[in-house]
């Protein structure tokens, strides 16, 4: 009967009625939701700065030369970023 015995100490610890499950529910999905805003943030400021010319860690991606499968590797930090309908020339 292990599992009653911690079924039962956990009750005793963190009792928590109908609407305290609520806001517990309506708190961890206010952060679930921070937290997938943020990235998606992150994701459109990393496409802006490449779609400028630059990479995430601050390296120009101008002068660099866009390999055959028409990515530009930064030499800073090794990340592979397409950068559109760049040429070679």
């Amino acid at each position: 009967m292990v599992g009653v015995c911690w079924y039962a100490f956990v009750g005793s610890v963190w009792p928590l009625s109908m609407w305290g499950n609520l806001l517990l529910m309506a708190l961890v999905s206010v952060g679930v939701f921070g937290v997938v805003v943020a990235e998606h943030a992150a994701m459109q400021r990393a496409r802006r700065l490449v779609r400028f010319g630059q990479c995430t860690c601050g390296y120009r991606l101008e002068a660099l030369q866009v390999e055959d499968d028409g990515c530009v590797v930064c030499p800073e930090c090794g990340a592979a970023w397409r950068v559109g309908d760049r040429s070679d020339a």
